[in-house]
């Protein structure tokens, strides 16, 4: 019992830190700072991300975490006191996790009953905590997290052991560079030793942080309040980037006076080389000296920080990216507002070419979506029934299955489009009883018409009911279906080529021959419609041209990757260019020493090129970005997207 009163105090009065944040509370480990580039600062770290400080400070921060972090930390106080930290966390645009363990080792403590020259034995002890974190963003400005973990502490033979929890949020300001965060930490049940039972150190941290513009300079601070007893006390640091490898940092820790001295002080460095982040820190402690403290992080996938320029063109990048999408999506909600939904969607579309993580245009997009069809579906099927009522069944048909195309679970849609279809059919051909061969055969075409009607094939339902009418040619309603289908099938040749004209007049060729095949689709074999896409084909060879001319010169000047595109544009317009074909595998072996600036510059076009609505352009250029760059999730996002409107365009 005496030798667990004894190891406790020691664990108490760890570094002096501990005598603001619960002298006295049990696992008083939880309470000690963790990570160096988090000392260095003094412990004004709430505010920020990446994995120790979501882990260890504000599970909130976790949330804005990408990628992978990896973090070992090493601390030396005085007595031979060791904490040590392994952290390691995964975040994506929906979720970020981690897990954690960090430990308190002190060995060699003697044990004794009175002053005496030899102990009467000698003992260690050690606290442990693993934990597991997780957190998401909410929008592009909130983000909120939570931690369990489990409590282990053993002083010789005796063991102990809890569960606690952290809360928190973390949240990006509509200030430039201003964020702020808040956690409630080692919420839990307390521990106990033999008779001994201590709460754990509990507390509410919150703190702010704002980086000057150019990223160069940062300012941080906290307000501590712990839960039992303790005064609160806060937390400044201050980090200061030297050409994005070396950062500089320092800091004060209040509520540390009584340790005397220059308690509270901190003061550290950091380096970045190559994805890895080595950080050193030196804490005051006033009488109880100085705490040592080491980290190492590693981000696979980080860029180095080595091309200055690419990273601050990067960041300015994002920047604009934001800053951009954020207009189109209050113009889209706007527009929707006063009732212009199609250019809302295509405004929310464009908010996400921009910034393929905003959630909030993501479901507006699908919100507006979903209206338009509703209403798309709805407006067909009044005009279906309208038909219907005027006798024109076949229009009827049409316009259900068009009410169907746009919604598939349309219940009055389907209702009516087989009530239509049925009736039809009560019209028996006038040459026999419905048992008859003939009858049964004349039936069976009229249903087939029905169904390729439904299916908008329309030579095939005048096809079936020709046929009918040649089994029958006294039957009454073939012909007159034929003849409805036929101005049917001429009103969308019709529509269809005059859309092709449009996009041919607006210069794009690719969908405009998607028109054209639709148009032919419809009617085969139609004279006018083979000349309009022969026009158009002959258009494409001579833009196929065009593009392999100016890939040719991208080539002879060394833009390999511009280059590329532009030959693949060529193929895509005319995959008989030999020349096109030639240089493009030339441009494609020379690409090896691409570099990410050369993946901006190409992620810039294929935006461009979508805003113009020329999707296949945009979807070269975004295909060569995760060529030279596979990490980039943007481009990978954009790229669904083109395929969706190339899919869309029967393309």
């Amino acid at each position: 019992m005496k030798r667990t009163l004894c190891a406790l105090t020691v664990l108490a009065l760890v570094p002096a830190a501990l005598r603001a944040e619960g002298t006295g509370s049990g696992a008083s480990f939880l309470s000690l700072d963790a990570g160096a580039g988090a000392v260095a600062m003094g412990g004004a770290v709430v505010s920020h991300g990446g994995a120790v400080g979501g882990v260890f400070w504000n599970p909130g921060g976790l949330g804005w975490l990408r990628g992978t972090e990896i973090t070992m930390a090493h601390s030396e106080y005085g007595q031979s006191i060791r904490h040590e930290i392994l952290a390691a966390a995964y975040g994506t645009d929906r979720l970020a996790l981690a897990v954690s363990v960090r430990g308190l080792f002190l060995g060699g403590l003697e044990e004794r009953i009175v002053p005496s020259a030899v102990p009467l034995s000698s003992f260690s002890a050690v606290g442990l905590a693993p934990a597991v974190s997780a957190a998401r963003s909410f929008g592009r400005r909130c983000a909120a997290g939570a931690t369990i973990r489990y409590l282990h502490q053993s002083i010789g033979a005796d063991r102990a052991s809890a569960v606690a929890g952290d809360v928190g949020v973390s949240v990006i300001s509509g200030i430039r560079g201003l964020r702020a965060g808040a956690a409630l930490a080692n919420v839990g049940s307390g521990i106990k030793f033999a008779a001994v039972s201590s709460p754990l150190p509990a507390r509410l941290q919150a703190g702010a942080s704002y980086v000057l513009p150019g990223d160069a300079l940062l300012f941080s601070g906290d307000m501590v309040v712990p839960f039992r007893g303790q005064p609160p006390f806060g937390r400044l640091g201050a980090e200061g980037v030297i050409r994005e490898r070396v950062r500089l940092r320092a800091g004060y820790k209040g509520g540390l006076a009584a340790a005397g001295g220059l308690a509270g002080l901190t003061g550290g460095l950091g380096v970045r080389v190559r994805g890895y982040d080595v950080e050193y820190a030196v804490a005051s402690h006033g009488a109880l000296g100085p705490a040592h403290h080491f980290s190492l992080s590693f981000r696979p996938g980080r860029p180095s920080p080595g091309d200055r320029g690419e990273g601050i063109i990067a960041a300015e990048l994002q920047r604009r990216a934001r800053i951009t999408a954020e207009t189109f999506y209050q113009q889209g909600l706007a527009q929707a507002r006063s009732d212009k939904q199609e250019e809302a969607l295509a405004s929310f579309d464009l908010a996400l070419i921009w910034d393929p993580a905003y959630g909030d245009a993501a479901r507006a997009s699908v919100e507006t979506r979903a209206a338009i069809n509703e209403r798309d579906a709805g407006r067909h099927l009044a005009s279906g029934l309208a038909d219907y009522r005027a006798g024109k069944p076949i229009d009827a048909i049409a316009k259900f299955s068009r009410a169907l195309e746009i919604n598939p679970d349309h219940p009055v849609a389907r209702e009516w489009l087989a009530k239509v279809s049925d009736a039809l059919f009560t019209v028996r051909p006038t040459g026999g009883e419905p048992g008859d061969s003939t009858a049964v055969l004349v039936d069976r075409r009229l249903r087939a018409g029905a169904a390729a009607l439904s299916a908008k094939d329309y030579a095939r339902a005048i096809g079936e009911w020709s046929d009918a009418l040649a089994l029958d040619p006294n039957h009454a309603q073939p012909r007159a279906w034929i003849e409805m289908t036929r101005a049917l099938q001429r009103r969308e040749v019709e529509e269809a080529i005059q859309q092709a004209d449009r996009l041919a007049a607006q210069g794009r060729w690719s969908a405009a021959l998607a028109q054209a095949n639709r148009a032919l689709s419809l009617d085969p074999g139609n004279d006018d419609v083979l000349a309009k896409r022969q026009d158009i084909t002959t258009a494409m060879r001579e833009l196929s041209g065009a593009y392999a001319r100016n890939g040719i010169g991208l080539y002879d000047r060394g833009s390999y990757g511009q280059a590329e595109v532009e030959l693949k544009m060529a193929l895509s317009l005319d995959k008989d260019n030999k020349a096109a074909a030639e240089y493009l595998a030339q441009a494609v072996s020379r690409l090896a020493n691409a570099r990410k600036r050369d993946a901006g510059d190409l992620y810039l076009k294929g935006i461009s090129a979508y805003t113009k609505e020329e999707y296949e352009q945009a979807l070269f250029y975004w295909q060569r970005v995760l060529v030279i760059d596979p990490g980039h999730a943007n481009a990978r996002r954009n790229i669904e997207r083109a395929r969706e409107k190339l899919k869309i365009m029967g393309r």
